[in-house]
Protein backbone atom coordinates (compact mmCIF):
# COMPACT_ATOMS: atom_id res chain seq x y z
CA UNK A 1 0.00 0.00 0.00
CA UNK A 2 1.13 3.29 -0.82
CA UNK A 3 2.29 5.05 2.36
CA UNK A 4 0.83 8.43 1.85
CA UNK A 5 -2.76 6.68 1.07
CA UNK A 6 -2.34 4.95 4.66
CA UNK A 7 -1.42 7.84 6.39
CA UNK A 8 -4.86 10.10 4.19
CA UNK A 9 -6.77 6.55 5.77
CA UNK A 10 -5.71 7.09 9.46
CA UNK A 11 -5.54 10.92 9.62
CA UNK A 12 -9.19 11.12 7.83
CA UNK A 13 -10.39 8.33 9.73
CA UNK A 14 -11.26 6.65 6.13
CA UNK A 15 -11.29 3.04 4.53
CA UNK A 16 -8.79 2.78 1.38
CA UNK A 17 -11.64 2.45 -0.67
CA UNK A 18 -13.21 5.84 -0.03
CA UNK A 19 -9.99 8.27 -0.74
CA UNK A 20 -10.88 8.35 -4.38
CA UNK A 21 -14.19 9.57 -3.33
CA UNK A 22 -13.26 12.48 -0.84
CA UNK A 23 -13.01 15.31 -3.18
CA UNK A 24 -16.94 14.76 -4.00
CA UNK A 25 -17.80 13.93 -0.05
CA UNK A 26 -15.91 17.11 1.30
CA UNK A 27 -16.59 19.46 -2.01
CA UNK A 28 -18.60 21.85 0.08
CA UNK A 29 -15.69 22.65 2.75
CA UNK A 30 -13.38 24.93 2.11
CA UNK A 31 -12.11 25.37 5.87
CA UNK A 32 -11.55 22.39 6.85
CA UNK A 33 -10.04 21.22 10.19
CA UNK A 34 -8.45 24.18 11.90
CA UNK A 35 -10.28 27.40 12.15
CA UNK A 36 -8.77 30.23 9.96
CA UNK A 37 -10.17 32.74 12.47
CA UNK A 38 -8.50 31.52 15.70
CA UNK A 39 -5.02 31.00 13.79
CA UNK A 40 -5.26 34.53 12.55
CA UNK A 41 -6.11 35.93 15.78
CA UNK A 42 -3.40 34.13 17.64
CA UNK A 43 -0.84 35.52 14.45
CA UNK A 44 -1.71 39.47 15.05
CA UNK A 45 -1.81 38.81 19.36
CA UNK A 46 1.62 37.58 19.49
CA UNK A 47 2.90 39.53 15.92
CA UNK A 48 3.98 36.39 15.04
CA UNK A 49 4.56 37.65 11.07
CA UNK A 50 6.15 41.50 12.06
CA UNK A 51 10.05 39.86 10.58
CA UNK A 52 9.95 40.99 7.02
CA UNK A 53 11.45 38.29 6.16
CA UNK A 54 8.91 36.04 8.15
CA UNK A 55 7.67 32.52 6.05
CA UNK A 56 4.86 30.48 6.82
CA UNK A 57 4.44 26.46 6.79
CA UNK A 58 0.56 25.30 6.42
CA UNK A 59 0.96 21.60 6.41
CA UNK A 60 -2.18 19.40 5.56
CA UNK A 61 -3.26 22.56 4.34
CA UNK A 62 -5.99 20.84 2.89
CA UNK A 63 -7.85 23.09 0.38
CA UNK A 64 -5.61 26.14 1.30
CA UNK A 65 -8.31 28.26 3.73
CA UNK A 66 -5.74 29.06 6.23
CA UNK A 67 -2.62 29.80 3.87
CA UNK A 68 -4.49 32.39 1.92
CA UNK A 69 -6.01 34.02 4.57
CA UNK A 70 -2.61 34.16 6.37
CA UNK A 71 -1.43 35.61 3.11
CA UNK A 72 -3.90 37.85 2.44
CA UNK A 73 -4.02 39.53 6.49
CA UNK A 74 -0.33 39.43 6.35
CA UNK A 75 1.23 39.95 3.34
CA UNK A 76 3.18 37.08 3.67
CA UNK A 77 4.83 34.24 1.54
CA UNK A 78 2.71 30.67 2.56
CA UNK A 79 4.13 27.16 1.61
CA UNK A 80 1.52 25.15 1.65
CA UNK A 81 1.07 20.85 1.77
CA UNK A 82 -0.92 18.12 2.09
CA UNK A 83 -1.11 14.46 0.31
CA UNK A 84 -4.27 15.01 -1.41
CA UNK A 85 -3.70 16.25 -5.26
CA UNK A 86 -7.44 17.06 -5.50
CA UNK A 87 -7.03 19.18 -2.64
CA UNK A 88 -4.14 21.00 -4.11
CA UNK A 89 -6.15 21.91 -7.20
CA UNK A 90 -8.88 23.22 -4.96
CA UNK A 91 -6.06 25.70 -2.90
CA UNK A 92 -4.38 26.96 -6.25
CA UNK A 93 -8.04 27.66 -7.33
CA UNK A 94 -8.99 29.45 -4.35
CA UNK A 95 -5.84 31.28 -3.98
CA UNK A 96 -6.53 32.58 -7.55
CA UNK A 97 -9.70 33.41 -6.65
CA UNK A 98 -8.76 35.68 -3.87
CA UNK A 99 -5.87 37.33 -5.72
CA UNK A 100 -3.09 35.59 -3.49
CA UNK A 101 -2.01 33.12 -6.17
CA UNK A 102 1.45 35.10 -6.66
CA UNK A 103 1.75 34.20 -2.63
CA UNK A 104 0.56 30.80 -1.64
CA UNK A 105 2.64 28.20 -3.31
CA UNK A 106 0.56 24.72 -3.12
CA UNK A 107 2.43 21.08 -3.19
CA UNK A 108 1.72 17.73 -3.17
CA UNK A 109 3.69 16.27 -0.43
CA UNK A 110 3.79 13.19 1.95
CA UNK A 111 3.87 15.39 5.66
CA UNK A 112 6.44 13.32 7.02
CA UNK A 113 8.81 13.12 4.10
CA UNK A 114 8.79 17.22 3.71
CA UNK A 115 9.61 17.61 7.46
CA UNK A 116 13.05 16.32 6.04
CA UNK A 117 14.05 19.36 4.15
CA UNK A 118 11.55 22.24 4.86
CA UNK A 119 13.65 24.58 7.23
CA UNK A 120 13.48 28.31 8.47
CA UNK A 121 10.34 28.85 8.79
CA UNK A 122 9.29 31.66 10.79
CA UNK A 123 5.47 29.85 11.33
CA UNK A 124 4.22 26.32 11.02
CA UNK A 125 0.97 25.56 10.89
CA UNK A 126 -0.26 21.98 11.56
CA UNK A 127 -3.57 21.41 11.34
CA UNK A 128 -5.06 17.97 13.63
CA UNK A 129 -4.11 14.63 11.94
CA UNK A 130 -3.80 12.36 14.55
CA UNK A 131 -0.39 10.70 16.09
CA UNK A 132 0.69 10.81 12.36
CA UNK A 133 4.62 11.56 13.04
CA UNK A 134 4.03 8.08 15.49
CA UNK A 135 4.14 9.86 19.24
CA UNK A 136 3.55 13.30 20.51
CA UNK A 137 6.98 13.51 21.20
CA UNK A 138 7.95 12.59 17.36
CA UNK A 139 5.55 15.19 16.19
CA UNK A 140 7.49 17.77 17.93
CA UNK A 141 10.39 17.04 16.95
CA UNK A 142 9.75 16.39 13.79
CA UNK A 143 8.24 20.07 13.09
CA UNK A 144 10.87 21.55 15.29
CA UNK A 145 13.30 20.89 12.71
CA UNK A 146 11.53 23.29 9.90
CA UNK A 147 11.32 26.27 12.69
CA UNK A 148 13.96 28.56 13.36
CA UNK A 149 15.43 29.74 16.37
CA UNK A 150 12.49 31.80 18.01
CA UNK A 151 9.76 30.55 15.37
CA UNK A 152 6.48 29.95 16.21
CA UNK A 153 4.73 26.59 15.95
CA UNK A 154 0.54 26.54 15.89
CA UNK A 155 -0.82 23.29 16.43
CA UNK A 156 -4.60 22.20 16.07
CA UNK A 157 -5.32 18.92 18.14
CA UNK A 158 -6.78 18.15 21.36
CA UNK A 159 -6.48 16.44 25.10
CA UNK A 160 -8.38 14.77 27.52
CA UNK A 161 -8.63 16.23 30.95
CA UNK A 162 -6.18 14.86 33.70
CA UNK A 163 -9.28 12.90 35.49
CA UNK A 164 -10.97 11.52 32.32
CA UNK A 165 -11.37 8.20 32.14
CA UNK A 166 -11.89 8.10 28.41
CA UNK A 167 -9.11 6.28 26.59
CA UNK A 168 -8.23 7.39 22.32
CA UNK A 169 -4.64 6.39 21.82
CA UNK A 170 -5.44 9.25 19.44
CA UNK A 171 -4.99 11.67 22.12
CA UNK A 172 -3.15 12.19 25.70
CA UNK A 173 -4.19 13.74 28.62
CA UNK A 174 -3.45 17.47 29.62
CA UNK A 175 -0.61 17.08 32.04
CA UNK A 176 1.22 14.58 29.85
CA UNK A 177 1.27 17.40 26.97
CA UNK A 178 2.33 19.68 28.78
CA UNK A 179 5.10 17.85 30.09
CA UNK A 180 6.26 16.43 26.57
CA UNK A 181 6.16 20.65 25.66
CA UNK A 182 8.20 21.07 28.14
CA UNK A 183 10.59 18.57 27.02
CA UNK A 184 10.32 19.74 22.96
CA UNK A 185 12.37 22.37 22.95
CA UNK A 186 9.40 24.57 22.69
CA UNK A 187 7.76 27.13 25.36
CA UNK A 188 3.57 27.22 25.77
CA UNK A 189 2.51 30.61 24.76
CA UNK A 190 -1.04 29.83 24.92
CA UNK A 191 -3.43 27.60 24.79
CA UNK A 192 -6.76 28.55 22.79
CA UNK A 193 -9.88 26.33 24.03
CA UNK A 194 -12.43 25.58 20.87
CA UNK A 195 -15.50 26.01 22.81
CA UNK A 196 -18.66 26.00 20.38
CA UNK A 197 -17.41 23.54 18.01
CA UNK A 198 -20.66 21.85 17.60
CA UNK A 199 -21.56 24.74 15.50
CA UNK A 200 -19.21 23.80 13.06
CA UNK A 201 -19.23 20.31 13.39
CA UNK A 202 -23.28 19.61 12.54
CA UNK A 203 -22.64 22.48 9.92
CA UNK A 204 -19.73 20.35 8.04
CA UNK A 205 -21.88 17.23 8.98
CA UNK A 206 -24.66 17.88 6.87
CA UNK A 207 -22.80 18.88 3.95
CA UNK A 208 -20.81 15.40 4.27
CA UNK A 209 -24.24 13.24 4.97
CA UNK A 210 -26.02 15.02 1.63
CA UNK A 211 -23.08 14.18 -0.31
CA UNK A 212 -22.53 10.59 1.00
CA UNK A 213 -26.14 10.40 0.35
CA UNK A 214 -25.89 11.25 -3.36
CA UNK A 215 -22.86 8.70 -4.05
CA UNK A 216 -25.04 5.89 -2.37
CA UNK A 217 -27.72 6.36 -4.88
CA UNK A 218 -24.52 6.44 -7.52
CA UNK A 219 -22.63 3.20 -6.10
CA UNK A 220 -25.50 1.17 -4.37
CA UNK A 221 -22.59 -1.22 -3.86
CA UNK A 222 -20.69 0.89 -2.29
CA UNK A 223 -23.17 1.82 0.81
CA UNK A 224 -21.80 0.29 3.55
CA UNK A 225 -18.76 2.50 2.89
CA UNK A 226 -20.47 5.92 2.59
CA UNK A 227 -22.63 4.52 5.18
CA UNK A 228 -19.86 4.12 7.56
CA UNK A 229 -18.08 7.25 6.56
CA UNK A 230 -21.09 9.29 7.72
CA UNK A 231 -21.34 6.96 10.94
CA UNK A 232 -17.81 7.87 12.38
CA UNK A 233 -17.98 11.10 11.47
CA UNK A 234 -21.16 11.17 13.50
CA UNK A 235 -18.95 9.64 16.70
CA UNK A 236 -15.57 11.55 15.90
CA UNK A 237 -17.98 14.89 16.19
CA UNK A 238 -19.41 13.10 19.87
CA UNK A 239 -15.86 12.74 21.06
CA UNK A 240 -14.63 16.11 20.20
CA UNK A 241 -17.70 17.47 21.73
CA UNK A 242 -17.93 15.52 25.18
CA UNK A 243 -14.60 13.54 25.84
CA UNK A 244 -11.88 16.04 24.37
CA UNK A 245 -10.86 19.52 24.42
CA UNK A 246 -10.51 21.33 21.50
CA UNK A 247 -7.30 23.37 21.43
CA UNK A 248 -5.02 25.51 19.07
CA UNK A 249 -1.36 25.17 21.00
CA UNK A 250 1.09 28.34 20.27
CA UNK A 251 4.64 26.86 20.74
CA UNK A 252 7.58 28.98 20.46
CA UNK A 253 10.78 27.47 19.77
CA UNK A 254 13.54 28.19 22.22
Amino acid sequence: MDLTKEDITKSLGVDLELIEYLPYLLQDLWDMGTNPDTVLALINKYSILNSINAKVLDLGCGKGAVSIKIAQKFGVKVVGLDAMEAFIEEAENYAEKHLVGNMCKFYVKDIKEAVKTEREYGLVVFGAVGQLFGTYEKTLSSLSQCIKKGGYLIIDDGYMDDDSDYKDDNYIKHGVLLKIIKESGFTLVEEKIEHDISVINNRYFEFIKKRADELRIKYPEKTRFFENYVKSQEIENKILENKIKCVVLVLKKI
